[in-house]
C-alpha cells in the first residue's frame, strides 16, 4: 500500500520512518531492504542511504545460489512459464510480426523438447496467457487502424484459434487442492534469501523508467517473487505429487537462479 501511494505522491517521508523507526529497530531487515529500494529509486541522493544499507547488510547473511545450467529433460512433464508458451502463440501471421524478445529461441527449444517430453500449462499460466492475448488483440487493432495492409479481424481470429488449440492441447486437468499449503512453504523458502532477492529485484528494475520500476516493485510482497511466480511453483509442486516427473521451463530470474535450491528443497528441476 505504501508503494502504491509512493507511485502517486513520490513522497518518501513515510518510507524513511518505516526503515529508521520500525523495520531496522525490529530487525525486519528484509522488509527494510524492500523499502530501501523504493527510497533509492525516488531519492538516490538521500543522505542516510548508505547508513541504512550498512546496517541492513551487516545483519544479513548472503547465500550461494549456484544455479544449474545443464539440465536436459527426458521423459518429463514440463510446466511452461507464460513467457515460454508465448513463443507458440505469438508466431508471425503472414507479414504481421509480433515483438517478443525470446520468441525464436523458445519456439525452437519447445519443438526440440517436445520429442521426448510432455508439456503442461497450469491455471496461473492459462490466466496470464489469456490476459496477454487480450492486450495483444488490442495492439493488433491499433496497428491495423494505422496500416491498412493488415486485416485486424483475420489476424485476431487466427490468434484466438491458436490460443484455443494451445489450451486444449496443454492445459492440465488436475484439480488443485493444496495451493495455500504450498504457497506458504514457498514463501518460507524464499525468505531465507533476502540479499539474493534484493539483487534480482534490482536486475529486474534496470533500464525501466522510474514509474515502471515502482509499478514492478509494488507487484512483489516485500522482496518475495511476484505472486504469479510463487503460484506457478506451487502448482508444479502439487502436480509433482501426482506425476513425480515434473520440471519447469522458465526464463524468470526468481525461478531459474534458484533452481539448485528449489531442487534441493522441493525435488523439482527448473531450467531455461
Amino acid at each position: 500500500s505504501q508503494l502504491t501511494e509512493l507511485r502517486i505522491t513520490y513522497d518518501t517521508n513515510y518510507l524513511v520512518f518505516l526503515i529508521e523507526k520500525r523495520l531496522i529497530p525490529n530487525k525486519e531487515y528484509s522488509k527494510a531492504l524492500y523499502c530501501l529500494i523504493a527510497l533509492e529509486l525516488v531519492e538516490p541522493d538521500y543522505e542516510k542511504l548508505e547508513q541504512y544499507k550498512s546496517e541492513i547488510f551487516n545483519n544479513l547473511k548472503p547465500n550461494e545460489l549456484n544455479p544449474t545450467e545443464s539440465f536436459k529433460p527426458e521423459n518429463k512433464s514440463i510446466v511452461l512459464d507464460t513467457n515460454i508458451i508465448l513463443a507458440k502463440l505469438l508466431v508471425n501471421i503472414g507479414d504481421y510480426s509480433f515483438f517478443h524478445s525470446d520468441i525464436n529461441d523458445y519456439a525452437g527449444q519447445i519443438a526440440l523438447l517436445g520429442n521426448n517430453n510432455k508439456f503442461i500449462l497450469t491455471p496461473t499460466v492459462v490466466k496470464e496467457l489469456q490476459s496477454n492475448l487480450e492486450v495483444t488483440k488490442e495492439q493488433i487493432w491499433q496497428t491495423c487502424k494505422r496500416d491498412r495492409r493488415f486485416n485486424g479481424k483475420e489476424i485476431c481470429e487466427t490468434l484466438e484459434k491458436r490460443f484455443d488449440n494451445i489450451i486444449s492441447k496443454y492445459k492440465t486437468k488436475h484439480e488443485f487442492t493444496k495451493m495455500q499449503e504450498y504457497i506458504e512453504k514457498i514463501k518460507e523458502f524464499y525468505s531465507k534469501f533476502p540479499i539474493e532477492l534484493y539483487q534480482i529485484t534490482l536486475d529486474k528494475l534496470e533500464h525501466n523508467k522510474i514509474s515502471h520500476k515502482l509499478k514492478k516493485l509494488a507487484q512483489r510482497e516485500s522482496l518475495l517473487p511476484e505472486l504469479g511466480d510463487i503460484t506457478l511453483l506451487a502448482e508444479s509442486l502439487e502436480l509433482n505429487e501426482e506425476l513425480e516427473n515434473i520440471c519447469i521451463l522458465s526464463n524468470d530470474k526468481d525461478l531459474f537462479r534458484f533452481n539448485s535450491k528449489i531442487k534441493e528443497e522441493f525435488g523439482v528441476d527448473v531450467f531455461k
